[in-house]
């Protein structure tokens, strides 16, 4: 980008389209559109309205720095810094996972069923994450939620997205491993437990994105040899925390729902288990409700 005097909005989006095509950023134009936005903040319409505007130095440096990060593979909503997620704006960057669609399908399944209950509900978020599970749970079905994390800093993400969002009540962040937080809480009775947790296979490593592989958590992503490794002491130690009839609800990956609800059948403490799909189709998510 030379000549600063002439770059105008619409010539900037026509150029970084051409450059993310070359780079396969896709789809280019609309990524072009989100950056360039973000720059001068504007949202889409007010960007389009403004075509002939030539921003400024600042803008224009600010924007070519954006568009390089982009470019070397640097996932657009760490950028941004925010991804939608049922309908709040969720706080990203290198701390945390990105919220992702079939998390936001978990979200509202457990927040119809929490609603469901008629009362006010009690739940569990384990691997918060940047909290987009346990903000929604707290936000949309106006539960009283716990969250949990063995990262200090996605915990700090996820206290500084609840803040962000004015909640009150807030959930409660607590740090530690797995169910330890909640037990040394003296934690019980809940109506729900719910958790996005790592379960990419260690195998599968190479067969990733590189913006997932080289930019998000690998604490968050991988789970030993099968991608297991988190998945099924969340089954075999939930139900010691939820209420008889409370339920358990898990984001896995594919293949693993079906394995997981096997081994739910008559152990672990729950009297039902059921696979559920994501919005592509996939066997996605595994439910379980205490006996």
């Amino acid at each position: 980008m030379s000549g600063e005097q002439d770059w105008t909005v619409l010539r900037l989006l026509r150029w970084t389209t051409e450059f993310f095509e070359s780079r396969r950023v896709l789809p280019a134009r609309r990524q072009a559109e989100d950056l360039l936005g973000h720059a001068l903040e504007l949202d889409r319409l007010h960007l389009y309205l403004q075509f002939e505007y030539a921003p400024s130095a600042s803008e224009l440096a600010l924007f070519r720095g954006l568009v390089q990060r982009r470019g070397r593979g640097e996932p657009l909503q760490y950028l941004l810094g925010w991804q939608p997620f049922l309908g709040l704006r969720i706080g990203t960057d290198r701390r945390a996972l990105i919220p992702r669609p079939e998390t936001e399908a978990l979200a509202e399944k457990a927040v119809a069923w929490l609603k469901s209950l008629g009362a006010p509900a009690a739940a569990a978020d384990v691997g918060t994450g940047s909290g987009c599970l346990a903000l929604a749970l707290a936000a949309l079905a106006g539960a009283r939620v716990f969250a949990t994390d063995i990262s200090a800093e996605a915990l700090q993400l996820a206290r500084e997205n609840a803040s962000a969002l004015g909640l009150d009540p807030a959930p409660v962040f607590l740090e530690g491993p797995l169910f330890e937080p909640l037990r040394r809480e003296g934690l019980g009775g809940l109506d729900l437990l719910v958790s996005n947790p790592p379960y990419v296979a260690l195998g599968e490593k190479a067969g990733l994105p590189a913006e997932v592989r080289d930019w998000e958590p690998a604490s968050a992503l991988f789970a030993g040899p099968e991608g297991l490794d988190v998945l099924v002491p969340l089954l075999e130690g939930a139900a010691e925390f939820l209420r008889p009839g409370g339920r358990l609800a898990l984001e896995c990956g594919l293949g693993q729902a079906e394995k997981l609800e096997k081994l739910a059948g008559g152990r672990a403490g729950f009297r039902s288990a059921w696979t559920e799909k994501d919005p592509q189709g996939r066997v996605r998510y595994l439910w379980a409700e205490k006996a």
